[in-house]
């Protein structure tokens, strides 16, 4: 298997491998197991946001989709700088955070997938892996709020 995290997250081109839907799919279940195991929870909550590229969406909703499959409640709060994310996610007491950036790349390039830790404000609504659908995000908050416990 190839590398796929650099220092901070996946990079590529969206919809070019490595950073397909598919993979975004899968990190989210991975983060949400990665998670559960790390916290001892049943039940991980997830805030996911994006930049305003065309990609965000399309990754944000495989995301989304991977993370409520695992069982993850998920705050889409879409379009966030990477600091907003890490607010909403302390602020709601998240177990971790994804922004859906490509701020290294040119507007025309797509996204990376940098997931973050908890500390977070409320601007999204919660969505439920019981029939709703979710976002992407970056899981560091969590490190950090584990450390400081």
């Amino acid at each position: 298997m190839t590398r796929l995290f650099g220092t901070d997250g996946i990079r590529g081109v969206a919809n070019e491998e490595p950073l397909t839907p598919d993979l975004a799919f899968r990190v989210g279940r991975q983060l949400v197991a990665t998670l559960q195991f790390d916290h001892g929870a049943d039940r991980v909550r997830l805030v996911i946001g994006r930049d305003t590229r065309r990609s965000g969406p399309l990754l944000e909703a495989a995301l989304i989709a991977g993370a409520l499959s695992a069982g993850a409640d998920c705050y889409s709060v879409g379009v966030l700088p990477t600091p907003g994310i890490a607010v909403l996610t302390h602020h709601l007491e998240a177990h971790g955070g994804i922004v859906l950036s490509a701020s290294h790349n040119p507007f025309e390039a797509s996204s990376s997938s940098r997931p973050k830790g908890p500390s977070s404000r409320t601007r999204g609504r919660p969505r439920s892996s019981s029939g709703s659908t979710g976002r992407i995000a970056r899981p560091a908050a969590a490190a950090r709020r584990s450390a400081s416990s």
